[in-house]
């Protein structure tokens, strides 16, 4: 099948797309194996290894709204296939794969994504008192892939070590000089959009309040995560603020892949809890 780039006149089915990712795939990625295909994405697996589902959903979706950014989509989820592949164990010496442990916070609907993705495994997660899923990844420089319950035991960790492990090394990642201070007819907003994979997942991290309460001037903060690649934070004591943040919030929610929640959040000594 051949289909133009960002300049096509024409907007692909969602059949279509999956189609141009699955041949993009064959073509790019050695040894793959292609099975169960349709409209919804396909199982893969490179020899006798483990095999895994891509689902072009999301991406799909995306692509409706931004026609442009075909070629970049495509792209991506290439390359996620590749490194997927590539990767299907944890590799290195203990202390690195260690270090490598990082949390990501996804909405309750991830769980059947993750399931189309790869029907039977059983991904590590907990309960967020946001109501929001807290799910665990090693992330080497060759890949990013979810920790599952035969992962865990591989690694000679317990659960809860395993969770302390990962909000250790968010909490490295949390320094002042990955947030960009904005300033607003209404007042400063504080920002991170580092794209990282990371920026959502701050709102766990132990030194989110430390860090930015310093910045802000002040004791409790308003967050918002719409999407895995932003998040916003003011003081907590300014209503402007707070509205301002709010309409940005879902606006940016609808506007982005990787979507987790429109709304907003308190951080403040006593922890993490949503805005009813």
């Amino acid at each position: 099948m051949v289909v133009a780039g960002c300049g096509t006149e024409r907007a692909l089915s969602q059949l279509q797309f999956s189609e141009l990712v699955r041949d993009r795939v064959v073509d790019e990625v050695p040894g793959i194996l292609i099975s169960r295909f349709d409209e919804r994405g396909f199982d893969y697996a490179v020899g006798t290894g483990e095999r895994s589902r891509l689902v072009v959903g999301e991406e799909y979706t995306y692509y409706t709204r931004h026609p442009e950014s075909l070629d970049a989509l495509v792209d991506r989820l290439v390359s996620l296939v590749g490194t997927r592949s590539r990767n299907d164990q944890p590799r290195g010496e203990p202390g690195q794969v260690q270090q490598s442990i990082m949390p990501v916070i996804k909405p309750r609907s991830f769980l059947a994504e993750a399931e189309a993705r790869a029907p039977g495994q059983q991904l590590l997660y907990g309960e967020h008192t946001t109501g929001l899923l807290v799910f665990f990844v090693l992330d080497q420089p060759t890949a990013v892939s979810f920790l599952a319950a035969g992962t865990l035991q591989g690694l000679g960790l317990t659960t809860r070590q395993l969770e302390q492990l990962a909000m250790d090394n968010l909490a490295r990642l949390t320094v002042e000089e990955r947030f960009d201070l904005e300033e607003t007819a209404y007042g400063p907003v504080v920002v991170s959009d580092t794209a990282d994979g990371y920026d959502a997942a701050m709102l766990l991290s132990p030194v989110l309040l430390l860090t930015l309460g310093r910045r802000l001037d002040c004791s409790s903060l308003v967050v918002a995560i719409p999407r895995r690649d932003l998040l916003i934070a003011v003081p907590a004591d300014d209503p402007a603020l707070r509205g301002q943040v709010s309409a940005r919030a879902r606006a940016e929610y609808h506007a982005g892949p990787y979507g987790i929640s429109p709304d907003l959040f308190v951080v403040d000594q006593a922890g993490v809890r949503r805005i009813d």
